[in-house]
């Protein structure tokens, strides 16, 4: 008796290599779909990458373009040679000028010939004159805070250089003990000079030399000191600081000193002062270990801002995956262990990296291995990863498992072009970013072009 695949209830060998070939070639056809999804995207990043690029290249070439333009603008003094012939000189006491020339006539080729010009002195009669002019430009300088050299009760400002007519300064005084060389008032000094002279000021002088190439010349400038005006306070604490003195005086030779317990009628207190120093060390701890638990959580905001990043990079890749293996026929689990599987093995090339997508897939089936429940694994799953689109994942999954729906695949499918379309979209805002970045060092030099050229500019002209 011949045996029938018919009669056995099932369809013949024919019947059957055509279902396969069928199902095959829709397999074929959805991972072509996948990998042309994937070539699609991956196309796009690197439209991104170049636009960045592209950005990047034209901020280095308006930077150089801009700083070629400006760079004649700073140049604000005349050019070295003039006239062919000419040399000008820097002005008095500004230095030599040194520049290069290039030479014809010597030889076949222009040579180059520095040059070092002294700068420009003045003349016997030049120098009689300015002097004068500097002792008037020196008595207003000198005031300082003072409103005139007839009332001085504030430290005078003596300079030891005048810009203006390119003169040096040199400073003596008639009374150091009273007035230093540098304008300082020994203000105890003065105080007991008009106890003793009985008067409200005392008058001393100052002498300043003028110094111009070999040429100088020194004047004599009076002074009228006063003491500054003081309130009450500072009247009682100047009278309790010379009965202190007198004290002290008086009990040289004992071991310790007793301060005074009344002054014009009254009572007198002491405490030591506050060691504002130890205090500082406990406020600067402080400080820093606030600083340092902001610091943790900046870092942490940071790594977590990261590590979502690459999972929104890693979602599109992994529903492609499953979308891939559930086409080939493996249950959700064996589709799962199988894209951990995959990572696993990727990870032992050169060159690779761990992604925290797979890296929570993994986790998931290392959980099962151990007897977690496949339910309650792709549950913690989603709440591990956190991100919607991966908590709506774990749900499709869940609820394929529990129901046994047919419509995973086709979910799945959804779902992936969902997340191309969110992974390309994360890719232009990441380009978007790093070229708004650009903008703080294109700023950054505009802002040194700026200043390169309007500070020689100001000083040219005075300001």
């Amino acid at each position: 008796m011949k045996f029938s695949w018919k009669a056995a209830g099932r369809p013949d060998r024919k019947e059957s290599i055509v279902r396969w070939e069928r199902g095959h070639r829709k397999q074929e056809s959805t991972g072509g779909q996948n990998r042309g999804r994937i070539k699609k995207e991956e196309n796009g990043e690197r439209k991104a990458a170049d636009s960045e690029r592209r950005k990047k290249q034209a901020v280095c070439l308006a930077a150089g373009i801009l700083l070629f333009i400006a760079y004649p603008m700073t140049k604000t003094d005349s050019e070295f040679l003039i006239n062919g012939t000419m040399i000008e000189r820097n002005s008095y006491g500004q230095g030599e000028r040194e520049g290069t020339v290039l030479v014809e006539g010597l030889s076949e080729d222009e040579l180059k010939l520095p040059i070092s010009l002294a700068e420009r002195q003045y003349s016997r009669e030049e120098a009689r004159i300015q002097f004068d002019l500097a002792l008037e430009e020196a008595r207003q300088l000198m005031l300082g805070e003072n409103e005139s050299l007839e009332q001085v009760s504030h430290p005078l400002s003596l300079p030891s250089w005048l810009d203006s007519m390119g003169m040096g300064m040199r400073w003596e005084a008639e009374n150091p003990e009273l007035v230093s060389s540098s304008g300082e008032i020994n203000l105890g000094t003065l105080e007991d000079l008009l106890e003793t002279d009985k008067t409200d000021c005392a008058k001393t002088s100052l002498f300043v030399t003028f110094e111009a190439g070999e040429y100088e010349k020194t004047y004599e400038i009076p002074v009228t000191l006063k003491l500054p005006e003081q309130t009450e306070e500072e009247k009682l604490l100047a009278l309790l600081s010379k009965r202190i003195e007198k004290l002290d005086e008086e009990q040289r030779f004992a071991e310790k000193m007793k301060l005074p317990e009344e002054l014009d009628g009254k009572r007198l207190y002491y405490k030591n002062e506050p060691e504002y120093d130890r205090v500082l060390f406990l406020v600067l701890g402080t400080a820093a270990a606030v600083a340092l638990e902001f610091q943790k959580t900046a870092r942490q905001r940071e790594e977590q801002k990261k590590r979502n990043r690459e999972l929104l990079f890693d979602y599109s890749d992994i529903v492609s995956g499953l979308c891939v293996y559930l086409n080939a026929g493996l249950p959700v689990r064996k589709a799962w262990e199988r894209l951990a599987e995959e990572y696993r093995e990727g990870l032992e090339l050169p060159g690779s990296r761990r992604r925290a997508g797979y890296e929570e897939i993994a986790a998931s089936v290392s959980a099962m291995n151990q007897g977690m429940p496949e339910l309650k694994a792709y549950g913690e799953f989603g709440r591990s990863c956190g991100l919607r689109s991966y908590r709506k994942l774990a749900g499709l999954m869940t609820q394929y498992v529990k129901n046994g729906s047919g419509s995973l695949l086709k979910s799945l499918e959804e779902e992936m072009e969902s997340a191309f379309e969110e992974r390309k979209e994360a890719a232009r805002r990441a380009g978007e970013e790093k070229g708004t970045k650009l903008l703080l060092p294109l700023f950054m030099m505009l802002m040194v072009v700026m200043v390169m050229v309007s500070v020689p500019a100001f000083l040219a002209f005075g300001i």
